[in-house]
């Protein structure tokens, strides 16, 4: 039991990693439409940024989030 759990965090650690990476993509990407003007990759930037900062939240809570589909308070 204690190895599943261990490989979940681990699995968590990897895409907090993976998904703070992409952010930084994007914002080098954002700050370049932005210097170009380009509205549209703009937009598009910052909705993927959110996205990802999302999608990191998630992974913060990740416990909480299976144990309330579970139906178990933590």
């Amino acid at each position: 039991m204690r190895k599943k759990a261990l490989y979940t965090t681990i699995l968590v650690i990897v895409l907090g990693i993976i998904s703070i990476y992409l952010f930084t993509i994007l914002d080098m990407q954002l700050k370049e439409s932005a210097q170009k003007v380009d509205r549209v990759k703009y937009n598009i930037y910052r909705t993927l940024e959110v996205l990802i900062l999302i999608f990191f939240g998630f992974l913060i809570e990740y416990k909480k989030i299976v144990s309330a589909f579970k139906n178990k308070i933590l």
